[in-house]
């Protein structure tokens, strides 16, 4: 019995500290405790524990101590099965993403290599290189997916630390070792944050995005002019600290490639090209020509962007003869650790939604009086729960709420309204239609409002239900008090909406960036097989993202104050 107990304590959590190991079996013993007295406080707890195992990622990778915390936020009930099951339909785009596009990238990543070695011998000053890195990513994100960009950065630096290896076996000094980790560390974090930064520009640069600019009906066009004067600003921040942390050295970016590096970087090109064979520039030409399709595939978002990824793999293995499983099967090595993380991710968000974690916050923000104040505490108190939960989750949550302050807004007016007599309406049986003719004609209220609206469907379904009641019982007393209460609402307009749409996408992208559950990229980033390689921990990307997430937070906030 006590060997069966010593194996048990030696294979929990495999070669993770001891320290560690215990702190994970004390939350799981004090979770259901907690519970008991208040599982408002308790889902706080598991929401913060689950951020405690994704900083100590290099410790144990997060899905193993994070997907027990989730199990045990199950069995005791802070959510249940058909929550989280909503919360992966509703993310099915993201998870088809991380595993099809993401193995994707793989097929494609030798000519991605050579293209971007180029631009590593072409620019020699690292303060230019990760401008130009930054931008480069800052742009395509603003047309692509965020994840798909660090994909291909990851594949790029994979192919970089092969060549450190070999500086490794003929290096006798470490620091130029820590030297050439340090850089590439930085430069994938400058990439990175590109991503964030320029996928907050245009409607398709992040999931959040999307959903904001269908709900307000904007088009491409209009989405980039109603957020431009916040995310063009932050934009410029951006890369103006990109260039000074590297330009003055700041702490954390003080890494430089040596000219040792640089040169074995230079005769792995050079061997490359003098070995190529028409083979080889077949199979890149076929990669450049997929990698073409790839980008007006994702720019014009003619489909979800995992199924974008498997068409590209069908292309590409079926052009360049790879027809053996196993020649398919390394692509989705690294996609599929994360993928199974993101679900555990969301039967966390589950147990955030199921108990309201974030409703008290929202219900506070909404309460301001003065409208600049209003904005810019729901631009921080979005930003502040998007580095603790994700942003996806809290610009639903929060835009939801938006809506819901318009729709009631918009009913209240209606009942308000000399046209419009509830009472007659449900009398005759034709409330809908009511309903339906009284918002036709109100061409302002295009927050795709119609009787079809949740909010809407809701009210009808009520008043009708208590109208019936107060017939049969001969007292519509209650059908008055409920009229009345709706009618109280106050009436929010079409310009505020917005205004309140283009906070909540900012809040959702700028801010979010201090942490790295924050963006799905940053967290894919941190997960990753290259992470241990170049001794990225969450902290570490927490200090590197940090001058990024005060200038431009900051920005952001200014821009709203005196643009929005």
């Amino acid at each position: 019995m006590q060997n069966i107990f010593r194996l048990l304590a030696v294979n929990f959590l495999g070669q993770s500290p001891t320290w560690y190991k215990i702190t994970i079996l004390s939350f799981l013993i004090l979770n259901p405790i907690v519970y008991c007295f208040s599982p408002f406080v308790a889902g706080w707890m598991v929401l913060i524990e689950f951020i405690f195992a994704l900083a100590c990622a290099l410790k144990c990778y997060p899905l193993q101590p994070g997907g027990l915390i989730a199990l045990e936020a199950l069995v005791i009930g802070l959510t249940d099965p058909a929550t989280i099951y909503k919360e992966v339909l509703v993310n099915a785009p993201t998870l088809l993403l991380l595993i099809f596009m993401v193995s994707a990238i793989y097929f494609i990543k030798d000519v991605l290599y050579i293209a971007i070695t180029k631009l590593f011998l072409a620019i020699r000053r690292k303060h230019i290189l990760s401008l130009v890195f930054c931008m480069i990513c800052a742009g395509l994100s603003a047309f692509l997916d965020a994840i798909t960009l660090v994909a291909i950065a990851i594949a790029v630096c994979f192919n970089f630390y092969a060549i450190f290896h070999r500086v490794a076996s003929e290096s006798d000094s470490d620091d130029e070792l820590d030297e050439f980790r340090g850089f590439l560390r930085n430069l994938i974090i400058h990439g990175t944050v590109g991503t964030v930064i320029g996928g907050a520009m245009t409607e398709v640069g992040e999931p959040q995005n999307i959903m904001i600019g269908t709900k307000m009906g904007w088009d491409f066009m209009e989405f980039i002019v109603q957020c431009g004067p916040v995310s063009v600003p932050a934009v410029i921040a951006g890369f103006i600290v990109c260039f000074s942390v590297e330009f003055f050295r700041c702490p954390g970016f003080r890494y430089q490639m040596s000219e040792h590096v640089r040169g074995f970087i230079l005769k792995d090109y050079q061997k490359k090209m003098n070995e190529m064979t028409g083979q080889n520039f077949y199979v890149y030409t076929v990669q450049v020509f997929a990698f073409i399709l790839l980008v007006f595939a994702l720019a014009f978002h003619i489909a979800e962007v995992g199924l974008i990824g498997i068409g590209l793999i069908v292309l590409v293995t079926s052009f360049t003869g790879l027809t053996k499983e196993h020649d398919i099967g390394g692509a989705f090595v690294n996609a599929m650790p994360f993928a199974v993380l993101i679900v555990v991710f969301f039967a966390i968000l589950g147990v955030v939604h199921s108990q309201h974690l974030v409703t008290p916050l929202a219900e506070w923000v909404f309460r301001f009086e003065d409208p600049k104040a209003k904005l810019l505490a729901l631009y921080f108190t979005n930003g502040s729960l998007s580095f603790v939960s994700d942003n996806v989750f809290i610009a639903t949550v929060f835009i939801t709420e938006v809506e819901a302050g318009f729709v009631n807004g918009i009913i209240a007016q209606m009942l308000s309204s000399v046209d419009f007599n509830v009472q007659n309406a449900c009398a005759n049986g034709n409330l809908h239609q009511a309903v339906a003719q009284y918002l036709g004609h109100e061409s302002r209220m295009n927050l795709r409002v119609g009787p079809e609206n949740d909010i809407i469907t809701h009210f009808i379904r009520e008043v009708n239900a208590i109208y019936q009641s107060g017939i049969a019982n001969n007292d519509l007393s209650a059908f008055n008090a409920y009229v009345a209460h709706c009618a109280d609402k106050p009436f929010i307009s079409r310009e505020e909406v917005e205004r309140l749409a283009i906070v909540v996408n900012m809040g959702t992208n700028l801010p979010a960036m201090a942490t790295p559950n924050g963006h799905a990229a940053l967290l894919f980033l941190l997960t990753s097989a290259l992470a241990p390689l170049l001794r990225l921990s969450y902290l570490k990307m927490v200090l590197l993202t940090l001058p990024y997430t005060i200038a431009v937070s900051l920005t952001g906030a200014l821009a709203i104050y005196f643009f929005v």
